[in-house]
């Protein structure tokens, strides 16, 4: 389990965007082997703009290719009457530089 908590300050805001805006989520990550890692969370965003505000479900997986290289997809779907996205999809690659390579 994971708790993720992201506050963002606008220091020169339109008038028609926040001052401040935040990003509160929890997950849960699951090792299904040595390599192999499926993930979800569910999380509240605010947008810049004010009366914006995000909902989201996801689900996701993350594989190591390497000791140094991870790959990882993800979706997700909006929720809620205030929601700025209906759906989401992630892709990444996560590569560590590291010497000796």
């Amino acid at each position: 389990m994971h708790v993720n908590a992201t506050w963002f300050h606008n220091f020169d805001p339109l008038p028609s965007e926040r001052d401040d805006r935040y990003l509160i989520g929890v997950g849960y990550s699951q090792p299904v082997s040595n390599d192999f890692v499926v993930t979800a969370d569910i999380f509240r965003e605010t947008d810049r703009e004010k009366g914006r505000a995000n909902n989201m479900v996801e689900a996701g997986t993350r594989f190591i290719v390497t000791p140094q290289t991870v790959l990882s997809a993800g979706a997700g779907i909006g929720f809620g009457h205030d929601r700025t996205e209906d759906f989401r999809v992630m892709v990444g690659v996560q590569h560590a530089l590291s010497f000796p390579y």
